[in-house]
């Protein structure tokens, strides 16, 4: 929904909102007018106070690069404040602890809004989670860049300006830009647009601007983000089916390998079996064997299988870990599973077998096997 301002389709040009009218034009003239809004990005590199971030965000591995750089990128969202292509305004409902909205508007002493939640891969077990990245109560606090600019950053926003949801971001009002950027030339512009059928939106949008002479290129860029994500999820479906299946077939053919050995075990110790009953053997001895000769099957599997797995599971992550950023996480869980059906499979193989021992004649067991 727009009041989450998120985008089906993007077109991003490095020329400033007032150098694209002929784009303006031609989304104006379409038929996604009233379902565009454009923002200004700004990259700065800041020098940071270690004591701004929280406890969270210290265990991340963008922190630990902030350490090792001591700077950080940051990147300013502008939104339109005035009539455009789509009217937005930074109003009470944007702010959270209750800044007057007209201090996002003053020209001698623009305030910066916050969105200080991320999604990072940190915490102990390095898993990805929902962070803050800077502490709230440190508000207000300043920011400044390698440049000497200064953002005074007087509030947060929980409301996503745009549809990166890894890394915290400023927002200022489009009116504010030469207030606080003054002649930075470090941006790009985007066009948002929200579209029922983005695939439509998207070759309309292209054979527009292809008509007009525009290019697709450095410069310009053009990105259907809802097709980028439905394929990923179509991916990532696809790789869940792909490894549960596998699974599923690998299972399959270990625990008919288990039942197969230990029934053939059984079978060829039936002599062994009968002799030690007709010496007197309880039925509770009898068990308890079995369980013990149970319970070492399953200990010599899993001292063998639980070094394998966590050397096949860190050389993957060693693999993975070279293309993106995260933490090495033993899949405890799966692990534990894997040994509780382990135990399960072979003390039931252990007790079908033997049940069919039980059942048999003594003698006529020790008679054919000396036949």
């Amino acid at each position: 929904s727009w009041s989450k301002y998120s985008a089906d389709i993007v077109w991003r040009t490095l020329e400033l909102p007032e150098n694209c009218e002929k784009t303006k034009n031609l989304l104006e003239s379409s038929e996604y007018t009233e379902n565009v809004m454009y923002n200004l990005n700004y990259n700065f590199q800041i020098n940071f106070h270690e004591e701004s971030f929280t406890d969270a965000f210290k265990t991340t591995y963008d922190y630990e690069y902030i350490m090792e750089n001591n700077k950080m990128t940051l990147v300013m969202y502008e939104v339109p404040s005035d009539p455009g292509i789509r009217k937005v305004i930074i109003t009470e409902d944007c702010v959270k602890n209750g800044t007057d909205p007209e201090k996002f508007f003053d020209k001698n002493a623009p305030c910066a809004l916050l969105h200080n939640q991320v999604r990072k891969v940190g915490g102990e077990e390095k898993r990805r989670m929902v962070m803050d990245t800077f502490r709230e109560s440190a508000l207000p606090f300043d920011l400044i860049s390698e440049e000497g600019l200064m953002f005074h950053i007087t509030d947060i926003t929980d409301i996503p300006f745009t549809d990166d949801d890894y890394t915290a971001y400023l927002v200022y009002p489009f009116s504010m830009r030469e207030a606080v950027c003054g002649d930075n030339d470090d941006f790009d512009t985007n066009f948002r647009i929200k579209a029922e059928d983005h695939r439509a939106a998207y070759n309309d949008i292209k054979e527009l601007l292809k008509n007009e002479g525009i290019k697709i290129d450095s410069h310009y860029f053009l990105y259907d983000i809802t097709e980028s994500m439905e394929l990923d999820k179509m991916l990532i479906t696809m790789l869940d089916v792909f490894t549960l299946g596998f699974i599923i077939l690998i299972s399959m053919i270990a625990s008919a390998n288990i039942i197969n050995t230990i029934s053939t075990n059984i079978s060829l110790r039936r002599r062994e079996f009968a002799m030690l009953r007709s010496v007197g053997m309880s039925e509770k001895s009898f068990n308890r064997m079995m369980n013990l000769e149970c319970l070492i099957y399953g200990v010599r599997s899993i001292l063998w299988s639980i070094p394998f797995s966590v050397a096949v599971t860190w050389l993957m992550y060693k693999n993975v870990s070279s293309i993106m950023s995260c933490g090495y996480i033993f899949p405890v869980k799966s692990a534990v599973i894997s040994v509780v059906t382990v135990f399960a499979v072979v003390f039931i193989s252990m007790l079908f077998s033997a049940s069919k021992i039980k059942k048999e004649n003594i003698i006529d067991i020790l008679r054919n096997e000396n036949i």
